[in-house]
């Protein structure tokens, strides 16, 4: 049960920032992308390791673009192959949002072609 003081800062908030692997989005879009590409166990070893804090993200990202590097078609084609699952009640959350007229950010260290139809499934500028 979300207490009172909470539920009066989600309904005064002007702007909010959501991170969209394993938040908005069910996966991590990089771990998605390595999978298709014939990387995934070792890029997902990495992600695991930058999510439990025993690696910096950016060396997390830099080791695992190093293990594979993706081409604007290989990102197209993981997009129409494995399309990013939003998590559930995002899509009604933003919805909610954009009612009030709040502003609506999305944040992550992946790739825009990855992110972009996220934003579009939610009604979010892509400049945010």
């Amino acid at each position: 049960q979300m207490s009172s003081k909470i539920r009066g800062l989600w309904r005064a908030a002007r702007a909010v920032c959501f991170d969209v692997d394993s938040t908005v989005v069910t996966e991590e879009g990089i771990d998605v992308l390595a999978e298709a590409c014939g990387a995934g166990p070792a890029v997902a070893e990495w992600t695991r390791k930058a999510m439990g804090g025993s690696v910096p993200f950016h060396v997390a990202l830099e080791e695992r673009l190093n293990l594979f590097h993706p081409s604007t078609q290989d990102l197209q084609r993981c997009h129409e192959q494995h399309p990013l699952a939003l998590s559930n009640g995002m899509k009604e959350l933003v919805d909610k949002l954009h009612s009030r007229g709040t502003h609506v950010y999305l944040v992550s260290g992946g790739f825009r072609q990855m992110i972009n139809p996220v934003a579009e499934i939610l009604d979010i500028p892509l400049s945010r």
